[in-house]
């Protein structure tokens, strides 16, 4: 049976997974209607002097804490907005949540005690980076159908896709399919070579229009549908 190969040459460009990240360029400000500092119980630090508050809104999707200082007291009002009740004469914050890079922050002028701060924490965009495979194919026979993880491979652009372990597919009428795991990684060019056999037994649908036609194929009669 004749062998046709299938020739992958991937190159991979380098890519760097880094963890989600927060804007350092931090919205501060003194809130004079918030009076979470001085309605209802005065929270204290351990000075026994009234806390300050520092009110964080956040788009950041996990929780957020404060670290390198100490937190008196914490509330979670809604998604994404936190009460930290801290000493006002906190210089410096640390600002950590799951996935994120924590980011240290200082404070831009000095707090007073019972006074709510506004600190706005945003999040920076996703800064995982695709890596990126121009793909060089040469497909005997033509016109074989390519799926990387299920998703059909369009080579007249470049197919981008994660680090790590990907299934292969190819499929051609006629011949058997081919599924191979892929395992790509940093700094490494990755040659695949597949040969793809003529698949036995066939099935072969004839259509007719007009419906019902009469069909020979090496002089046997077959019925069309």
């Amino acid at each position: 049976m004749k062998k046709f190969l299938i020739l992958f040459i991937i190159f991979i460009s380098i890519s760097r997974l880094f963890s989600l990240e927060f804007d350092e360029n931090i919205e501060f400000r003194y809130d004079p209607k918030d009076l979470h500092g001085k309605a209802g119980k005065i929270e204290k630090d351990a000075n026994g002097d009234a806390c300050a508050v520092l009110r964080v809104e956040t788009d950041a999707q996990s929780e957020i804490f404060l670290t390198d200082v100490d937190v008196i007291k914490k509330e979670k009002k809604a998604d994404g907005i936190y009460y930290f009740y801290i000493s006002f004469r906190e210089r410096y914050v640390k600002f950590t949540s799951s996935g994120y890079l924590p980011l240290t922050y200082k404070f831009q002028k000095k707090m007073e005690s019972k006074n709510v701060y506004v600190v706005t924490l945003k999040t920076l965009e996703e800064s995982i980076e695709l890596t990126t495979f121009p793909i060089k194919i040469k497909v005997i026979p033509e016109n074989a159908k390519v799926s990387i993880d299920g998703k059909e491979v369009d080579f007249s652009q470049t197919v981008k896709t994660a680090k790590g372990k990907h299934t292969l597919d190819i499929e051609k009428i006629g011949y058997e399919p081919v599924r191979n795991e892929i395992i790509t990684v940093d700094d490494d060019n990755i040659y695949f070579e597949f040969s793809l056999k003529k698949a036995e037994n066939v099935p072969l649908i004839i259509r007719t229009e007009p419906y019902g036609a009469e069909i020979f194929i090496d002089d046997v009669k077959l019925k069309g549908i």
